[in-house]
């Protein structure tokens, strides 16, 4: 993988199963072909994994479908040196869309094994990684014990029987100083369970072995695919070099690349290696340095196994040999204990921790216990609220009313700018404004106050307003004065144009229905010129008038009236003959008994928003209730969560019971074992265990007391008497499997009751809260069925207005 420095932005991801949140590091620390790599920083729990987001193309069906088999089926993981160690998927990660686009596995620390497979480590590298280098003492041991953990994690893999790693490589296999590893990128394995198969994403050429070269190719990789990989990694490992990597001649010299050697089967120590080698590269000289056990297993790998698969070496084949090699007879009877605990797993009863878990009881939410029509509106409230109100049919007219309701808004801010500019003393009135708003806030203060009853909050709040009010006008009366009569001219003209505005928008925004000629347009337009003339004669009044009072003339005012007194009042027929018009089309209208569109529209507006406004204090309400609920309900479920941790004696008697005869099967066979080995062996007398066993052998080895004959006559007995044990141990569990079934049925049957018990007591739980809410609301008079049936009612008659609606629109 390479180092990413681009920023993610997304770095909150959910456990898909359980919705827990997780909290990503902003930055990836590695990335690859499939995806890229993030620590968890929150929860702290889940500080040791990481979190795999796949790039979009990888996010397929099938990728997510294969990582929930895996995840379902985890490899153990044992003590160092004899288990595997996988980095194993165990959650699937989904985003706030719910979309799965990753996995939480462990973090894997280590160093790639490819560098341990190189004729010389790095020179920059740690102190504590060069003893593993080629010229220390002592690092084949070290490296033997790595060899042992991958071939064991691959031995333990292949008993699956399901799995194949197919890409199974150096670069992929990450190594600790003590010789623990990891194997990475599990996720690509291929993966054969009954009907379902997931084939591998890639192979890499270099641990590809001949059959991939061959035709047809390959669908369905074999375990034997694996041995293959296995036995160049470990050749790698001991030596530095590739099995295949050497300079050929003849018909083979152009064979360069390491594929196209394994392709043509070129293993350098092939016994036919000398007809097409022409020089060996100085690592592979040391080759006859090692073990004569593993050399074997490489000539069956490298030589038999080239054409017939199935004669390669096991992962199990290598573990034998490396126990030997690294000595100790510990290591070896350990390992086949191992794999006696590992067949028989599958058939033993779970820890008691599993089987007798605590019954989780589903949390009541607070809202379930409201009654049926309340939790409808509080269902519909997102939607209800955010209703919005039916927009009224709108001709030219309106459209043009619009326009000038807007020319109005600026008219008023110029008023307020005149007037404000005609009077003084607003630095003074500032301070009565905020006496009057403080007033005005105690009162809605008091007003809501749980501590002063009804009626005496109403009557402060109304003394709060009151005392605003006054304040505010004797503010004004004695700190707001005019500088002059001529200051008032302004304010005064402005104010004119802008009612005057105000009323000309009002009568084009009354136009409803859209059509120019109808007697509606016609009163507007008359209703609109006397409007606009009266307006017009107001100002040259008032201009006159201003221009005489500036000369001293004070009673001019009346004779100018006069003579504009003819035109408003014809102006003023103008204006009875277009109201005369409105009353002839409303009585149209009525006559033929088809209700107006927009007064419909109007009216179903105004409840809405009614209805709106109630609701909140309706929801308000019910939440009190609810929080009033909240204790009680806190109560029932501490009840029952109490009472799911209770225990069930006589289950669990029954299941120490079993473990107990279990272990002495078990013992039983052991016994017999080291009964068996010491009357076959005098020098191996008093052994109480396996353990006292191995360090007898081994303290007769070392004291040579052991011939090289009796060596082996002891190992090749010890593993018939181990496999006889391993078939006394499993012919038990599999008599008992009828008990423990029985068992695991009368646990289940147990918790089924108590969930039975739990929900039934919840039902009378829920059904009494409902009850005493519905109690509750009727004493409150909250109406919630009222309120319901009105709001069906709006709604319909929403219908029926949309109905005409759009039947005027298409007129």
């Amino acid at each position: 993988m390479e180092e990413k420095n681009s920023p993610e932005q997304k770095t909150t991801l959910f456990l898909s199963e359980t919705k827990e949140t997780l909290s990503l590091a902003p930055k990836a620390f590695a990335s690859g072909g499939e995806g890229s790599l993030f620590r968890i920083l929150s929860p702290g729990k889940y500080s040791d994994r990481v979190a795999k987001i796949y790039h979009p193309h990888k996010r397929t069906a099938e990728k997510l479908a294969k990582l929930e088999l895996l995840i379902k089926d985890p490899l153990g993981q044992g003590a160092e040196g004899f288990a595997p160690s996988f980095i194993w998927p165990q959650a699937i990660l989904q985003n706030e869309k719910e979309e799965q686009i990753g996995v939480m596995m462990p973090l894997a620390q280590g160093k790639k094994l490819e560098l341990l497979c190189l004729p010389k480590l790095p020179k920059k590298i740690d102190g504590a990684w060069k003893r593993l280098a080629f010229d220390q003492e002592g690092n084949q041991k070290l490296r033997l014990k790595i060899a042992f953990n991958l071939a064991n994690a691959l031995r333990q893999l292949q008993a699956k029987k399901k799995y194949v790693l197919v890409d199974l490589k150096a670069e992929n296999i990450l190594v600790q100083p003590n010789g623990q590893i990891a194997i990475v990128d599990v996720d690509s394995l291929q993966v054969s369970d009954g009907e379902q198969f997931f084939k591998a994403a890639v192979a890499t050429p270099e641990y590809s072995a001949p059959e991939y070269y061959q035709s047809p190719k390959i669908k369905r990789f074999e375990a034997s695919w694996d041995n293959f990989a296995l036995a160049v990694i470990l050749y790698k490992l001991f030596l530095g070099i590739h099995p295949f990597a050497a300079s050929a001649k003849g018909e083979y010299a152009k064979r360069v690349s390491l594929h196209e050697k394994i392709e043509a089967k070129l293993y350098v120590h092939h016994p036919k290696a000398k007809e097409w080698l022409q020089f060996l590269p100085p690592p592979h000289k040391k080759y006859h340095e090692l073990p004569q056990g593993l050399q074997n297993l490489f000539a069956k790998t490298f030589v038999e196994g080239l054409d017939q698969p199935e004669k390669r070496a096991s992962p199990e084949d290598f573990c034998y040999q490396l126990l030997q090699a690294i000595g100790g007879w510990t290591l070896i009877i350990s390992f086949e204990e191992q794999k006696i605990l590992e067949r028989s797993k599958a058939l033993q009863l779970a820890d008691k921790t599993q089987i007798f878990t605590a019954f989780q009881p589903q949390e009541v939410e607070i809202k379930e216990v409201l009654p049926n029509a309340a939790r409808e509106l509080m269902a519909l409230k997102n939607n209800f609220l955010a209703e919005k109100q039916i927009e009224e049919n709108q001709g030219c007219l309106a459209a043009l009313g619009f326009f000038i309701y807007i020319a109005a808004y600026i008219l008023l801010f110029v008023s307020a700018i005149a007037f404000f500019m005609a009077t003084d003393g607003w630095l003074s009135f500032f301070w009565y404004f905020a006496g009057a708003l403080t007033l005005w806030m105690l009162g809605a203060h008091w007003k809501k106050s749980k501590q002063i009853a009804p009626p005496f909050n109403n009557f402060l709040q109304i003394a709060g307003r009151l005392g605003a009010v006054a304040l505010l006008i004797w503010g004004g009366v004695k700190t707001l004065y005019i500088h002059s009569i001529l200051y008032m001219y302004a304010p005064f003209y402005w104010s004119i144009w802008t009612l005057s505005t105000f009323g000309v928008a009002k009568l084009f925004s009354k136009q409803e229905e859209g059509h120019f000629f109808s007697l509606d347009s016609l009163a507007v337009f008359l209703k609109m010129i006397t409007l606009t003339v009266w307006t017009i004669n107001a100002f040259d009044i008032l201009d006159l008038s201003m221009a005489n009072y500036m000369e001293g003339e004070y009673t001019i005012f009346w004779s100018i009236f006069k003579d504009y007194l003819p035109a408003n009042a014809l102006i003023a027929i103008f204006y009875f003959v277009g109201y005369l018009l409105e009353l002839i089309s409303r009585q149209k209208r009525s006559s033929h008994s088809s209700t107006h569109v927009n007064s419909l529209i109007e009216d179903y507006n105004l409840q809405m928003s009614r209805l709106q406004q109630a609701y909140t204090g309706l929801e308000a309400n019910l939440q009190q209730l609810l929080q009033n609920q909240k204790g009680k309900e806190e109560r029932f479920f501490a009840h029952w969560k109490n009472k799911a941790l209770e225990s069930n004696e006589n289950l669990e008697k029954r299941y120490d019971a079993l473990q107990e005869d279990a272990a002495q099967a078990q013992n039983r066979s052991s016994n017999h074992l080291l009964e068996q080995i010491s009357a076959d062996f005098p020098k191996l007398k008093q052994i109480s265990s396996l353990s006292d066993l191995s360090k007898k052998i081994t303290a007769l080895e070392k004291n040579a007391m052991l011939s090289p004959a009796q060596r082996e006559t002891l190992k090749t007995r010890l593993q018939e008497l181990l496999q006889e044990k391993e078939r006394s141990d499993l012919a038990y569990f599999h008599k008992m499997q009828e008990k423990y079934a029985q068992l695991l049925q009368d646990v289940a049957n147990w918790k089924k009751e108590k969930q039975q018990q739990y929900q039934k007591d919840r039902a009378v739980y829920l059904r009494s809260a409902q009850k005493e809410i519905e109690t509750q609301a009727k004493f409150k008079d909250l109406a919630l069925n009222d309120f319901l049936e009105e709001l069906d009612e709006l709604q319909d008659q929403k219908k029926q207005i949309l109905i005409q609606k759009q039947a005027l629109e298409e007129k």
